[in-house]
């Protein structure tokens, strides 16, 4: 298995086929030996998902160079992204009415999903594009979201206000499902007091799998 150092360089870095015996072996100048086993490597790559410690901070347990951590950290994660994408499943349509429950089904029988605000943290990206894309103006800072790429038409989406991605779902032609707002001088309506409460309590069910994943241990 190969450091990942970019989808051209690690391409051209790829090994290949030399099962035909009129094809010669290419001249590979000698490097240095790898620093880590593939189970400590591995060990590494956990540690720094559930313990969020920096590459410094592993360089120094492992005794290698931060540039080496960060290398088999994304290396381990490109690895982990292709081979586990298979358990992450995004239910139809259907599957999600026929599983709905009863408390959806009388309120908001066309949710197809809840969003809420956990997400993980990164370091501020080097490219502006990336900075751009990574920004959450929910959460001040720089986070991962492939949400809004999943998204199909006339989904209802349930969040809560600061989720301010109103004008993207209308550009899926999504519709947006939030608690009404409200300013400090006006009082809430009776009806936008019985839908902040109807929301709140079917958004249970998305804090509780938040719960679940934030209280899980390896």
């Amino acid at each position: 298995m190969q450091y990942w150092r970019g989808p051209k360089q690690t391409t051209r870095e790829a090994p290949q086929d030399h099962s035909d015996p009129g094809i010669g072996l290419p001249k590979c100048r000698p490097g240095p030996g790898r620093k880590l086993d593939l189970e400590k490597e591995f060990f590494s790559t956990i540690m720094k998902l559930k313990l969020d410690l920096i590459n410094e901070d592993l360089a120094f347990r492992f005794m290698v160079s931060s540039t080496t951590a960060s290398s088999v950290f994304i290396t381990w994660i490109k690895l982990m992204s292709k081979e586990l994408s298979v358990l992450i499943i995004w239910p139809s349509k259907q599957q999600v009415k026929n599983t709905l429950p009863a408390c959806f089904k009388k309120l908001y029988p066309k949710v197809r999903c809840i969003i809420d605000c956990f997400k993980c943290f990164t370091e501020t990206p080097c490219g502006l594009n990336l900075v751009a894309a990574f920004w959450s103006e929910y959460k001040h800072h720089h986070t991962y979201c492939g949400f809004l790429n999943i998204i199909e038409q006339y989904d209802e989406v349930m969040a809560d206000r600061g989720f301010k991605i109103k004008e993207d779902l209308m550009m899926s032609m999504a519709k947006y499902c939030i608690p009404p707002t409200c300013t400090a001088s006006m009082q809430m309506l009776p009806s936008d007091v019985r839908k902040t409460s109807n929301i709140a309590n079917v958004r249970i069910y998305v804090e509780q799998a938040i719960g679940r994943v934030k209280g899980f241990i390896f």
